[in-house]
């Protein structure tokens, strides 16, 4: 369970006695909970109203959220500053942000900006693939349709960035710059840092490379191997952080929870703390 300020959350909207139900129907593969299965599965008896976009957010105590990590995502940032409970179960095709709650609960997050995401904000090779495979394919085959998009992504890219962080500056031209809160990313549990007590981010760059041999491996360093502690060498860069603040040229798409986001410069990264719980049903 994630969870912080217990009290506040229990006293704030005292008279909502009604829970609202945000589904995704598209997510994932496989035949989607009803919302009464949704309710009895956290234990909830009052009544529910499914979400359709008319209802305001902050009239409801009780939220359920059923869907993949762009869904739990949009969820957070519609909750905004209120206070709420919001119930998540995990329907998507990867669902990174329910594992990570699964391991290692915490109610801080990442933000960008005025955007909030609860684990990934990243550009560059691969990073499309949260929001390019098609849901038709997705239905189909499950975890292959990202490994298919990946092939299509794999790629070198060249985003001239220049960040700074608390402790260093760094400038150049990338072909991944990824912001986590988290353990994991695409299925690959690879930051062994992560603290989920600690406010901080972790800040992994890779320098774009000359060629696709180089950039496979930089890769496999990264995911397949992992971090379990800062490293900086051959053109890759990992680090916690406190914050940073990324200048770059033009608008760029960012992959935020899975879904596509198109940042404008500067952006500045920090973490935030999710004023309410989530509780994660655990399968």
């Amino acid at each position: 369970m994630i969870t912080q300020n217990e009290s506040k959350v229990n006293t704030y909207l005292s008279g909502a006695n009604r829970c609202l139900i945000i589904q995704n129907c598209d997510s994932g593969k496989g035949k989607k909970p009803t919302p009464e299965q949704l309710m009895k599965s956290f234990d909830l008896n009052q009544d529910f109203v499914v979400y359709d976009g008319n209802q305001e957010i902050r009239d409801y105590l009780d939220i359920i959220v059923s869907g993949g990590d762009g869904t739990i995502s949009n969820a957070v940032n519609l909750c905004n500053q209120d206070s709420h409970r919001l119930y998540y179960a995990p329907t998507g095709t990867i669902n990174d942000f329910g594992k990570i709650g699964k391991q290692s609960p915490t109610p801080i997050i990442g933000k960008a900006n005025d955007k909030r995401f609860c684990y990934v904000l990243a550009s560059g090779t691969f990073t499309s693939i949260g929001y390019t495979a098609k849901r038709k394919v997705k239905v189909r085959l499950g975890r292959i349709a990202y490994f298919l998009e990946a092939l299509k992504a794999f790629k070198i890219q060249n985003i001239d960035a220049n960040i700074h962080t608390e402790k260093n500056r760094y400038s150049g031209s990338y072909t991944l710059i990824m912001c986590l809160r988290s353990p994991r990313c695409f299925g690959f549990n690879f930051n062994k840092l992560y603290n989920p007590n600690k406010k901080e981010l972790y800040l992994l760059l890779v320098e774009a490379p000359k060629n696709r041999l180089s950039l496979f491996l930089k890769f496999f360093r990264c995911f397949f191997v992992g971090f379990n502690k800062p490293y900086c060498k051959n053109g890759i860069i990992f680090s916690p952080i406190n914050y940073a603040d990324i200048d770059f040229n033009n608008d760029i798409s960012f992959c935020l929870d899975g879904d596509e986001e198109v940042c404008t410069s500067p952006l500045h990264l920090s973490t935030t703390v999710f004023n309410g719980t989530i509780t994660i049903r655990r399968r």
